[in-house]
């Protein structure tokens, strides 16, 4: 099943850092200012486009947030989706878990 693509905004690369790439076990997400605070959609989706979903609020004072539980994942290529409150994709990439 797919869905269609309503927007991607590839200026968004440089305010939001998805590290370590790849990784082990934890996976960390850095924003700029440029970033609006407000609700976002996280989404982890794997090989097969299953996917699990994790609201997360950015705010002006916190600039790193934690991927839960990406280090109970089993290894393998994940795509990470980060979506406005406007279901505009702000930023799609690809993560390599070892």
């Amino acid at each position: 099943m797919y869905t269609d693509v309503i927007a991607i905004y590839a200026d968004h690369n440089g305010e939001i850092q998805i590290y370590p790439n790849p990784t082990t076990n934890d996976l960390f997400m850095d924003i700029t200012d440029d970033i609006d605070a407000g609700t976002y959609t996280i989404s982890i989706i794997d090989v097969v486009g299953k996917e699990t979903q994790q609201e997360l609020e950015f705010s002006a004072n916190k600039k790193t947030y934690k991927f839960e539980n990406f280090r109970e994942l089993k290894p393998g290529v994940y795509i990470i989706r980060v979506m406005n409150k406007l279901n505009e994709v702000i930023i799609m990439e690809n993560v390599v878990k070892n």
